[in-house]
Parts: C-alpha cells; structure tokens; sequence
C-alpha cells in the first residue's frame, strides 16, 4: 500500500500537502541565498524593498527571508534605516573557501614574486555567475598602487582578467553571457557584444588579455 503524506495546517489554518510545504521552503532557501549572493564590494548594503526586487518576490516574503538570515548571522541590520549588509557569519564562508583551494595553496609564491618582479599588484580570480571574484591579491611594493580587496567583484567583460575568463568558456556559455545587457565603466569598456567576441577570440589567439582603462580610469592590467 502506499503511505501518503500528512497534511499539516499552514498560518491561515488550511491544510497543505508536507510535499507542498518542503518544496516551499527549498524556495525560500533559494531566494535567501540570491540575496546574500547580491550583496558586493560596490553593493554593500540593501535594503528589503531593494532585495524585494532584485530576486522578484512580494516585499512581505522578503521581509520573511531577510529576518530569518538576521537571526541566524548571515544579514546583519544597520542603523538609522540603510538596510542590510552581510553580517559576520559570512566571512567565515569566505575563509574557509580559501583555505580549501587549490590555488590558494600554489600561488601566493608565484604572486609575490611576480608583484615583486613586476612591482604592480597581483590578483587572482574565479567566476562567480556573470561576475569575477578576487580570491586573493599580493600587492605592489610601490606607493602609488592599485589595492583591491578580497572579494571584490566585477563583470567579466570588464578587466583583462575577466576576459580571460570569458575567452576560455564554452561558446553556449560565452553566448549566454553576450546575449545580455553589458555595463560600461567607462568609456574604453567594450560593450558591443559583436567587438567583445572578436577581441575575446584575440584573446584566444594571443593567450593573454590586456586591460586598457576598461574598468576605472587610467588603470591598466594584462591577464
């Protein structure tokens, strides 16, 4: 014979499939962490309307989520009324996942050398999405130097890094990414989808990238 499951009664007292209930929840999860996965160097702080928005469901089931990841660590609220930003818990996520990378093993050395030979900052960075993370960073020796930090973000076209990255997709992924509204920085970054596919197949050919003021003003970089 095959069991059913038990219905149980939701807040207006009506009686919902446990089916319906679990796949409810699993919702909820998923829109709780598109929010936390919105929150960035240039994005740190949000409000509920705004997260509302971003992830497309009613205020009210925001507000839901957003207290539920408050009292668990994850947001933390801030004074006077300006929103959320991601709260303590969350930097733990950031250390672990260091820690347990390939990368964060092997490169610090070549970094350090390579910051020190060349005397500019170096970075390294993994897709994220549509957008590049930096993982880690040696800094440049000099005074006058660029310093991003940990876990700030960028759109892939943007940057020699994030073309490289972009160059080395799979062509689906590459198109996906091209069919899709792209921002411009400044007036260098390539925002044409048809220029931005001929210079990633450069990119290809040569085996590096180069950045020209594409991400910020007088900033240059090769990938």
């Amino acid at each position: 014979m095959e069991s059913q499951e038990p219905e149980q009664p939701d807040e207006a007292g009506v009686k919902e499939p446990a089916r319906q209930r679990g796949q409810a929840q699993i919702q909820s999860l998923a829109k709780g962490l598109e929010m936390l996965s919105l929150f960035r160097a240039d994005r740190p702080s949000m409000t509920v309307e705004e997260l509302a928005r971003e992830v497309n469901i009613p205020k009210s089931s925001a507000y839901r989520v957003v207290a539920t990841l408050r009292d668990r660590g994850y947001l933390r609220k801030l004074p006077r009324g300006e929103g959320y930003s991601l709260g303590a818990l969350t930097i733990r996520f950031g250390e672990v996942v260091r820690e347990s990378s390939i990368l964060h093993r092997v490169a610090p050395p070549i970094m350090q050398a390579l910051a020190a030979e060349s005397r500019e900052t170096a970075i390294i960075a993994i897709k994220s999405g549509d957008r590049g993370i930096v993982t880690d960073k040696a800094d440049s020796p000099e005074m006058m130097r660029w310093i991003p930090e940990r876990g700030w973000s960028f759109p892939l076209h943007v940057g020699a890094t994030g073309k490289v990255i972009l160059a080395w997709l799979t062509p689906a992924e590459r198109r996906a990414y091209l069919e899709k509204p792209l921002e411009r920085p400044t007036d260098h970054t390539i925002a044409d989808a048809a220029k931005l596919e001929k210079e990633l197949a450069k990119v290809r050919e040569d085996g590096f990238a180069i950045m020209d003021e594409e991400a910020m003003e007088g900033g240059r970089a090769v990938a």
